[in-house]
């Protein structure tokens, strides 16, 4: 939304700077925040970017995340253009969020670990192969296949630091045609009938295994991530008989 580059599927990047004698008592009443705007179907902690981020679904489709700051410590929490939503002391005046870089050396490292990890991966599917073991096999195979997507990016830009959400976007046409050859039968509509597939197993495996192990199945989660599947698919069809008449 800050880029101007917001769809219909886009989540909300929210920040939050609190006073640092604030800081603690806020953290610790995060989950009530939430709660303001809506009822969260998913609630989570995530830290993986080094600072504390609270990963959001709320009841009605609503989806994103919240991240937290300290105010006498925010300028990593942000990567790029933002929008001000609220300043109430002005402390994001003139404020530039500095583009996140890794160190030329520290991303040698990552690259020397990622190749190692694809050849790895790919002994591994062998020995899967030789056993007959398919299914283990695909799985090694994934794990080349997600070493390879993670490479893509750093190819076209060796300082990317997380990333990048829209491989589409940043990579050429012909790099994207070759990597949708790496997923066999890369069609809509076969994917769309695999996952259903997926769906339906998953839940018969994980309903009664969480039940006999204690766990709280997700079941809101699950029907707000089932309702949002069955609205798209409705408006696709509405698309689609709009098209043909």
């Amino acid at each position: 939304m800050a880029t101007g580059t917001a769809d219909k599927h886009s989540d909300l990047d929210l920040y939050l700077i609190v006073a640092d004698h604030q800081h603690t008592t806020f953290f610790s009443e995060r989950a009530a925040f939430i709660l303001q705007p809506g009822e969260p179907v998913f609630l989570e902690d995530f830290n993986g970017f080094g600072f504390d981020m609270i990963l959001f679904i709320l009841a009605g489709g609503a989806k994103g995340e919240l991240g937290l700051a300290k105010a006498s410590r925010f300028l990593h929490i942000r990567n790029g253009p933002y929008r001000v939503l609220v300043d109430k002391i002005g402390l994001l005046r003139a404020v530039t969020f500095p583009v996140e870089r890794v160190p030329p050396e520290e991303q040698c490292c990552n690259l020397e670990k990622l190749v190692r990890s694809f050849w790895r991966y790919l002994y591994l599917a062998t020995g899967a192969f030789g056993r007959s073991h398919l299914l283990s096999a695909m799985s090694y195979l994934e794990g080349m296949r997600q070493r390879l997507l993670q490479l893509c990016p750093l190819s076209v830009d060796f300082g990317d630091s997380r990333g990048h959400p829209r491989l589409e976007a940043l990579l050429t046409p012909s790099l994207v045609e070759v990597l949708s050859r790496t997923f066999p039968h890369l069609e809509r509509e076969e994917t769309v009938a695999a996952v259903k597939e997926w769906v339906q197993l998953f839940q018969q495996l994980a309903k009664p295994l969480t039940q006999a192990h204690g766990i709280n199945y997700p079941t809101s989660l699950e029907q707000e991530v089932l309702t949002r599947c069955e609205m798209m698919a409705q408006a696709e069809l509405r698309e689609t008989y709009t098209l043909k008449s």
